[in-house]
């Protein structure tokens, strides 16, 4: 099972109930300022790379335990971090968020020292909160522990603590036997809401979309279908068994990017990294219009909008399909195609 501390910021909360959870902390009392001060990345983290996991260490059976900050963003995270287990699984999902047990001391400590940078007016503080703390968070991961314990079966509501976010990976949302390339690349197309400019480009890459002619409205509109952000879409399998999925950031692109790749390769290391292409460059125009048209309300005008913006512009939407089947085929691919920045 695969264990996921998160908390807004990645640097106190999350950090702490994951040390208790590995044993570096054993128990409330060890929680001293001293004794914090030697856990990795606590109070350390920087802002700019909210999103990135850190791997933390590893249980018996080569369990990982990791650490993120994910800002205000947990079910975002939640289910694109979902999403990637199930791709790569099997191992099953523990999210466990640490905010609830944060103090005031926490968060004004944190805002000084992560986000002012006035760590010398900031850490104290933040140690402070952070040892009086220290019982709920132990607390908080002794139930994690529990929890990974179990066997594999889907855990019914009321089993699960309002903290604790189980995803069973075992049970993959497609048929076991689809997968047959499980060391190939894999491509995710990411755009803001993942049910436009992304599905467009990923059913081209698969061939779900024609070439060298324009589609039709109706071609377009079988395509779209409501999926909330951070949801990963399988949008089918390419020639050569390259498996093309999309997703929505929700805005959020930089920490998604950076969470999505770090992951895979914190948990998943024998696995290529998958191959992050950002479709947000082509919201513009009428479809740009169709997005704010279908935010306020108007569903039929904005995929009109959205339609014809798609079919004006299709021979760019062929370019990218075109220019990331190219870096599919060379020799040496960047492992990180895409910057979050």
């Amino acid at each position: 099972m695969i264990t996921i501390y998160h908390c807004y910021g990645g640097a106190h909360s999350s950090v702490v109930g994951a040390s208790f959870h590995l044993g570096l902390l054993s128990s409330p009392e060890e929680a001293t300022r001293q004794a914090l001060e030697t856990l990795p990345y606590f109070d350390k983290n920087d802002p700019r790379e909210l999103g990135q996991i850190h791997l933390l260490g590893r249980l018996e059976g080569n369990h990982p335990v990791l650490a993120v900050g994910r800002t205000n963003q947990k079910a975002l995270l939640i289910r694109a971090l979902s999403g990637v287990a199930r791709v790569f699984g099997p191992d099953d999902v523990l999210f466990v968020d640490t905010s609830t047990s944060i103090n005031w001391r926490m968060i004004a400590g944190g805002i000084l020292s992560r986000r002012l940078n006035m760590r010398s007016a900031g850490h104290p503080l933040v140690s402070q909160g952070t040892v009086r703390a220290a019982s709920q968070l132990a607390l908080l991961a002794d139930q994690a522990r529990q929890w990974s314990h179990r066997t594999k079966e889907s855990p019914s509501q009321e089993d699960v603590a309002a903290p604790l976010h189980f995803v069973a990976c075992g049970d993959q949302t497609r048929p076991r036997g689809d997968r047959v390339h499980w060391g190939q690349r894999k491509v995710i197309y990411c755009c803001r809401d993942g049910r436009h400019c992304s599905v467009v480009v990923a059913a081209l890459h698969t061939g779900l979309l024609p070439t060298g002619r324009k589609p039709t409205g109706q071609e377009l509109d079988d395509l779209f279908s409501p999926h909330p952000s951070g949801t990963l879409r399988y949008c089918g399998t390419a020639q050569g068994g390259c498996e093309v999925y999309a997703m929505g950031s929700g805005g959020h692109k930089p920490l998604l990017m950076r969470a999505v790749k770090s992951f895979v390769r914190s948990c998943y290391p024998h696995h290529p990294l998958p191959l992050l292409i950002d479709t947000t460059r082509m919201e513009r125009g009428k479809i740009r219009l169709g997005l704010l048209a279908q935010a306020r309300g108007g569903s039929r005008l904005g995929r009109q909008l959205i339609i014809a913006g798609i079919v004006e512009n299709y021979h760019q939407f062929e370019a990218m399909a075109n220019d990331t089947l190219n870096l599919l085929i060379r020799p040496r691919l960047d492992p990180q195609p895409l910057s979050p920045s």
